[in-house]
């Protein structure tokens, strides 16, 4: 009865110690865990090189699945930097989203950080089969409500939308 209650005793201290350690980081890193791009070195604005070294790099292993999952756990680092790089990650992939043809591994990893960078504008898109149907819908989306609402709604309440409505297309 004693070893269980001093096995008890040491996993409640654990357990403060752990939180305590996590409190204090959260506030030596400005609360948030995360670094801004200029905290960890990024540029602001990545050229389309560093971008594509980033999607190469990613989509090099593991091979032995095609589970877009797996390749950003993988390469977890390069996947977070494409994140950090925000809107700049945005106005890449959207570039080859509209070239068309992202139906592959690269274009589901692009979708899935555009996703995480849009932060909820695309909940209407629980699921599609490629990169490039998602954004294809997206972008329908974002253009029928622009349509509906207007470009100071878009603007003002879906800044990635008004992002890719701004961008010329090219093909």
């Amino acid at each position: 009865m004693r070893i269980i209650k001093n096995i008890k005793n040491m996993i409640l201290a654990l357990m403060l110690v752990l939180l305590i350690g996590a409190a204090g980081w959260g506030y030596i890193t400005g609360g948030s865990g995360r670094n801004t791009p200029e905290q960890s070195g990024l540029s602001m604005k990545p050229t389309d090189e560093e971008m594509s070294q980033l999607m190469e790099t990613i989509c090099s292993f593991p091979t032995y699945t095609s589970n877009p999952i797996a390749y950003i756990d993988a390469h977890a680092a390069e996947f977070q930097k494409m994140i950090e790089y925000g809107e700049n990650t945005l106005r890449y992939c959207f570039k080859l989203f509209e070239q068309g043809g992202q139906t592959g591994l690269e274009g589901h990893i692009m979708a899935m950080a555009c996703r995480e960078i849009l932060s909820g504008e695309d909940d209407f898109l629980l699921f599609t089969d490629t990169g490039q149907a998602w954004y294809d819908t997206f972008k329908a989306k974002a253009e029928n409500i622009r349509d509906q609402n207007g470009d100071a709604f878009i603007q003002e309440n879906m800044p990635g939308s008004w992002l890719l409505l701004q961008m010329p297309e090219e093909k």
